[in-house]
């Protein structure tokens, strides 16, 4: 069998020093999500990719670790200006 040719992860250049994070509380989870202002996806993560499962996804404990972990990862770049979006107005934990 031929081998797999494995395809090399596009590098991001970063253009702008200011962008965007979109919350998404559900009742069954919390997306967090960094984007430019073009709207291109930097970094996300999720209640449940930080390890918690079931009930406990959708706490406020659990989005605020998501969000820790969002800004770990959009760290390497040099952020001056962000403006925050959350579709749900009570679940602001991850925005502290």
């Amino acid at each position: 069998m031929a081998k797999r040719k494995r395809e090399k992860k596009k590098k991001i250049s970063l253009t702008s020093t200011s962008g965007e994070v979109h919350i998404h509380a559900s009742f069954n989870n919390t997306i967090v999500t960094v984007t430019d202002k073009a709207g291109n996806a930097i970094a996300w993560a999720s209640a449940g990719m930080v390890g918690f499962k079931g009930a406990k996804k959708s706490t406020p404990y659990a989005a605020q670790m998501a969000s820790f972990n969002v800004a770990k990862r959009a760290k390497i770049w040099v952020w001056l200006m962000l403006r925050f979006l959350s579709r749900v107005p009570d679940r602001d934990v991850s925005l502290r």
